[in-house]
């Protein structure tokens, strides 16, 4: 991602709705998988939000970024996030760590397999990583340029990835599913209007109907994450396991 983001992702960590329901669901499905805590790392840690959650939740917390100032948005939040380049060597060692978390990491990676490869060898045996990728390579946009997104992933893009590394699939669904079709529009308009270079990042002012309706549709997906997976969405979740 682009250096000069990182201060406003650090804000929009806190703030946005859409980075507490992103973590709410990382959250929940970890507490599913593996209610006790160990060590957990966060490849791809950015402002180091979830980190600092799961740290309070009691959980060894520790954090790679490719990029400087995500070492330095983190302090603000007590942590030290080593700078590494997943897709060469993450600097621990092998079968360290019970969970493991990329979330929205892998389509910043020329080499997502390679960074994978190195996700699972961190990974203790039985261990859980949890991945997840923005959807639908045709909703591919110039903002994911300029977030140093080299793709967007199929169901079955990110299922063969995962699959051929050895990894153990336990599932796989798409979240944010409310967001398909207003994101398939608002894309469409913001072409229309030549707006294309407008920051997804930038928090806009949520007219007061709007604010609610997110925070039930949010809930609502929580509660159907828990009983299902779903057909569709914004983004798509894997979860699995080292053997």
């Amino acid at each position: 991602m682009r250096s000069d983001l990182y201060a406003e992702l650090y804000e929009a960590e806190e703030n946005h709705w859409w980075h507490r329901h992103k973590r709410a669901i990382a959250k929940q499905i970890l507490e599913e998988l593996k209610p006790s805590q160990g060590k957990v790392l966060d490849v791809g840690a950015g402002g180091g939000k979830l980190l600092s959650e799961l740290q309070k939740k009691g959980w060894q917390s520790s954090g790679v970024d490719l990029e400087p100032k995500a070492k330095l948005q983190s302090r603000k939040r007590n942590l030290n996030i080593q700078i590494a380049d997943a897709t060469k060597k993450i600097p621990f060692k092998t079968n360290y760590f019970d969970a493991v978390f990329a979330v929205d990491s892998l389509e910043h990676m020329e080499n997502d397999w390679k960074a994978l490869e190195e996700i699972k060898r961190v990974t203790k045996s039985g261990g859980v990583i949890y991945l997840s990728v923005p959807a639908y390579p045709a909703l591919f946009s110039y903002w994911d340029k300029m977030l140093g997104h080299y793709r967007r992933y199929s169901r079955e893009k990110l299922e063969l990835l995962v699959t051929s590394t050895g990894l153990k699939i336990e599932r796989l669904t798409f979240y944010l599913s409310f967001l398909l079709l207003p994101a398939m529009i608002v894309r469409q308009i913001k072409r229309l209007l030549n707006q294309n270079k407008v920051s997804d990042f930038q928090t806009m002012f949520l007219p007061w109907l709007v604010k609610p309706m997110l925070k039930l549709l949010t809930q609502a997906e929580l509660v159907l994450l828990k009983k299902v997976n779903l057909p569709f969405g914004l983004s798509l979740i894997c979860v699995c396991r080292k053997n």
